[in-house]
């Protein structure tokens, strides 16, 4: 078993990488360790912890279809680099 739980892992990764959407945060997992939550879980852990992380922005991103869907870029509540939330000022 790790040592590192996975929601301390996904505020390290987003404390050291900025803002990121899930795909990008589980490829980030994918190179630290073997022992990567499924995407429901990671929704799970992002969305069940508002202490810890915030719906910072929405992309839109190429699906293989050819169409765009909007995907939500996650962010820690402490990350420095993110000047303010959606709707503050």
């Amino acid at each position: 078993m790790s040592a590192i739980s996975h929601i301390d892992r996904v505020q390290r990764i987003l404390l050291d990488n900025g803002p990121m959407t899930m795909r990008q945060i589980l490829e980030e997992f994918q190179k630290q360790t073997r022992r990567v939550p499924t995407r429901n879980r990671l929704g799970n852990i992002l969305s069940k912890n508002p202490r810890c992380f915030y719906e910072h922005s929405k992309t839109a991103v190429k699906q293989t279809m050819g169409d765009y869907r909007d995907q939500i870029v996650w962010a820690h509540v402490n990350d420095e680099t993110v000047t303010a939330r959606d709707g503050e000022e």
